[in-house]
């Protein structure tokens, strides 16, 4: 954990210096630490060569959408990070559009968990997110808000089938009386 220590985009890229020989750390904590785009260049770089962090949190810094698309890119090559938090920076929907794209492209990528507080959900987010979940079912985007400020809850995409078998269970049918209905109609 060194969040809360003011390193700076000159101190994070010492640390991520060192980072791109790490073996056995998991968890890194750089919360807090007025981190811009320099240090945000530094993260993504040490995250393209580093095959043990499971776990980033990048929350409270200084973060822009320029920042978040280099961070973006190093996740298209990562298949070990499992969690992000990057909220409360500068991002808007355009940097956050951007790291949900590189999940995308990366068919290994192990990210289940991304972390956005202060970016507020659209149309755009609403897509990636489902064609993330169908492609992840444990996948999970969280700590987006609304227009009014609101934090924004996704509802989980249903499966049709699932859907069906309920609707015919309230309605106390079978499968053989709505396919006796349908030939009714013909």
């Amino acid at each position: 954990n060194l969040g809360w220590n003011r390193l700076g985009d000159e101190g994070v890229k010492q640390i991520c210096t060192g980072l791109k020989e790490n073996r056995t750390l998991e968890k890194l904590d750089l919360s807090w630490n007025e981190i811009g785009h320099e240090g945000a260049s530094s993260v993504a770089e040490s995250l393209e060569n580093n095959g043990k962090i499971l776990e980033l949190n990048l929350n409270n810094n200084r973060i822009t959408d320029r920042g978040m698309e280099k961070i973006a890119r190093s996740l298209e090559l990562n298949e070990t990070l499992k969690g992000v938090k990057i909220g409360y920076n500068l991002v808007t929907v355009e940097g956050a559009c951007a790291l949900l794209r590189s999940l995308l492209k990366n068919s290994g990528s192990a990210v289940e968990e991304v972390r956005m507080a202060e970016v507020e959900v659209n149309s755009d987010i609403r897509e990636l997110y489902f064609r993330l979940k169908i492609r992840k079912p444990r996948f999970n985007l969280l700590e987006l808000s609304t227009a009014s400020g609101d934090f924004y809850h996704f509802v989980k995409p249903q499966n049709p089938m699932n859907v069906l078998e309920d609707y015919l269970k309230r309605n106390k049918l079978t499968f053989r009386q709505c396919h006796s209905i349908e030939e009714e109609d013909d």
